[in-house]
């Protein structure tokens, strides 16, 4: 329109120009979708990526720098698409620039069943096995209104502590500072929370229990419906098969009878692949304060439930009141459930909005 104007330049120029704006715009907005505006193919352009559902509800602003990090070790998966076809590799090198952190782009063969890698910037030999992985994800789809989309999934390494969740703030922020990001009701954000690989059965039996008590409490400020990719715990067990578990590999059957898509998935135990328990409930996610608020929740489940041993008996059906039980009684933190409750209030909003028709 005559509002754009466009100047030719080399290949060479223009990703100069693009290294100097991002040099000053990352977390800024100039870049980012949050100020509807992208910088693609040199130019800054207008774009409003489409978001299905409640997914894009997004929380109150709030902090949680002031208070202390759980004990313990995490994992995070997001899964992701970018409306305008940015590409994996693409964003890989961002993260690299960006970030600050080492990336690994996970491709499907073409000739054979299976993924390559490839180290971005570096080789396997250089790194210690603490890269964030990006690559495609079959069970997620893009909107057929932006047909260049691209869908991926950008997964983590073991992470911890402070560093580890400003790490998870300087991903996400480079993410959509350098491409319009879109989600949808097929994606989640996944957490895994690390465990000792010889956990015992009262243990696990405890946040199991604690997670099956309060799931439908949980649901209520998430906001994401179940699918074939994450089945809820309420209709395909009872706390008593529960109870009544002999051995870890009852109990891995039991919580988990379709295997790994459930809400809380102890298959990485089974197999033995790794110590971690995941939490796939989530909806899907791009705000680095949603992630760290759930980041934080899960973790304090998995301590709070593994340190007393105690299952906790849920004391109303309100659902504020339900709110406040599940944080005075198992997660014992404040800042959270303050978080938790405008973020239930504002899910609850989105979703009626949407029934309605508005959001149709």
């Amino acid at each position: 329109d005559e509002n754009t104007h466009v100047i030719e330049c080399s290949d060479a120029l223009a990703r100069t120009l693009e290294h100097n704006i991002m040099q000053h715009a990352v977390g800024k907005g100039l870049n980012d979708i949050l100020s509807g505006l992208v910088l693609f193919e040199a130019r800054l352009v207008p774009i409003e990526p489409f978001c299905d559902n409640t997914t894009n509800v997004i929380p109150p602003s709030y902090s949680f720098q002031e208070h202390s990090i759980p004990h313990g070790t995490f994992g995070i998966e997001f899964e992701l698409s970018c409306a305008i076809g940015t590409q994996p590799q693409t964003v890989g090198w961002a993260l690299k620039e960006h970030a600050g952190v080492i990336v690994k782009l996970r491709e499907q063969k073409l000739s054979r069943p299976g993924f390559r890698y490839t180290y971005l910037g570096c080789s396997k030999e250089d790194v210690d096995d603490h890269e964030w992985t990006i690559g495609p994800d079959g069970s997620i789809r893009t909107n057929p209104n932006w047909a260049q989309s691209s869908p991926w999934e950008l997964a983590s390494p073991i992470l911890s502590g402070r560093e580890g969740l400003e790490e998870c703030h300087r991903v996400l922020t480079t993410v959509t500072d350098t491409s319009a990001i879109q989600i949808n009701d097929s994606m989640g954000m996944h957490v895994h929370i690390g465990v000792d690989a010889n956990i015992n059965l009262e243990e696990l039996k405890s946040i199991c229990q604690n997670f099956i008590l309060y799931e439908d409490v949980m649901d209520s400020f998430l906001g994401r419906t179940e699918n074939k990719y994450c089945h809820g715990h309420a209709n395909c067990m009872s706390v008593s098969e529960l109870v009544s578990c002999q051995t870890k590999e009852d109990l891995y059957d039991v919580v988990n009878p379709k295997g790994r898509h459930h809400k809380l998935n102890l298959q990485n135990l089974k197999k033995r692949t790794r110590p971690t328990i995941e939490f796939r409930q989530h909806s899907a996610n791009y705000d680095a304060i949603k992630a760290e608020a759930w980041i934080r929740f899960c973790m304090l489940l998995v301590y709070h439930s593994q340190s007393t041993i105690t299952v906790v008996k849920r004391q109303s059906s309100n659902n504020n009141t339900e709110i406040d039980d599940l944080f005075d009684n198992l997660i014992h933190d404040q800042s959270l459930k303050e978080y938790y409750r405008k973020l239930a209030t504002t899910t609850k909003t989105a979703a009626a909005s949407y029934e309605s028709g508005s959001g149709k």
